[in-house]
């Protein structure tokens, strides 16, 4: 696979595992996600492990495709919070597209938006 190929997968696919790290203890939690190119965007609660670990360190790592029949791509990126209202915006579109049924949870207005911009792409234990 290369990673035009791993792009187009994780495109197509919806849930990722996300992996944090706080106090040198890594957390992994099953979410679902949109991409626009490379980058991933997520939601979550501001009080969440996911948040809160974020805010202590922004490098993450990521898991689409988890299930037995298909390929897993592990990527490595750096997490941020968006707090700009047209990239907010942007987001709404990306999960109208992809996952309507999501949507009513990023019309709260205290969930917080994450993009991670990917470092690295990983296949069968060989960078993309």
């Amino acid at each position: 696979m290369d990673k035009k190929e791993a792009l187009e997968f994780i495109k197509k696919n919806k849930l990722c595992v996300l992996a944090t790290c706080s106090e040198n203890k890594p957390e992994a939690a099953t979410m679902s996600y949109v991409t626009d190119g490379e980058v991933f965007y997520f939601g979550t609660s501001p009080n969440s492990r996911k948040a809160s670990n974020i805010r202590k360190n922004k490098n993450v790592a990521i898991v689409v495709g988890v299930s037995k029949n298909q390929p897993s791509i592990q990527i490595n990126g750096e997490a941020e919070r968006i707090t700009d209202e047209k990239e907010k915006e942007k987001h709404k579109n990306l999960i109208k597209e992809k996952s309507p049924e999501y949507l009513k949870y990023f019309e709260d207005p205290n969930i917080f938006t994450f993009k991670v911009k990917p470092i690295e792409f990983w296949y069968e234990g060989k960078r993309l």
